[in-house]
């Protein structure tokens, strides 16, 4: 859990968001974008409090279903002048990729998913479930 908080802690510029305030633009964090970290995050956290597997995938549908009602809730890009000052910190993908390996094995065995499930759920917003209780990506050609 510490080593993908230092992820998002290196990968914060990507989520600085604005949003005005009392008629002035007020920096904040929107880790949505980084929704692929953060949702492993949560799996980790939901496995260490021994959270079901089926109880955490429904809670992530219930959360996702919401989100998606007002997915940037005002919030606006950087401003380029702020951008321009405010440099992202180093990143060392290599280490980043053998971490994510290692977690993505871990919460995939954890939760029974498929790999094509899984990649679903760290990329798209709602896993479905089958009639059999297992959990598998939407089809994408009958949407």
């Amino acid at each position: 859990m510490a080593q993908l908080g230092r992820i998002l802690h290196a990968r914060r510029h990507d989520a600085l968001a604005y949003k005005k305030n009392a008629g002035k633009y007020v920096g904040n964090f929107n880790y949505r974008a980084l929704h692929a970290i953060t949702r492993r995050a949560d799996l980790v956290l939901m496995a260490a409090l021994e959270i079901t597997p089926r109880a955490g995938l429904s809670l992530f549908d219930d959360v996702q279903r919401v989100l998606a009602i007002n997915a940037f809730a005002g919030e606006k890009g950087i401003p380029a002048a702020a951008k321009a000052v405010l440099r992202p910190l180093p990143r060392d993908l290599d280490k980043e990729t053998r971490l994510l390996a290692v977690v993505d094995a871990d919460l995939r065995a954890h939760y029974d998913l498929s790999e094509a499930a899984y990649e679903f759920f760290l990329h798209r917003d709602v896993i479905l479930a089958s009639p059999d209780g297992q959990e598998e990506p939407e089809d994408e050609e009958a949407a």
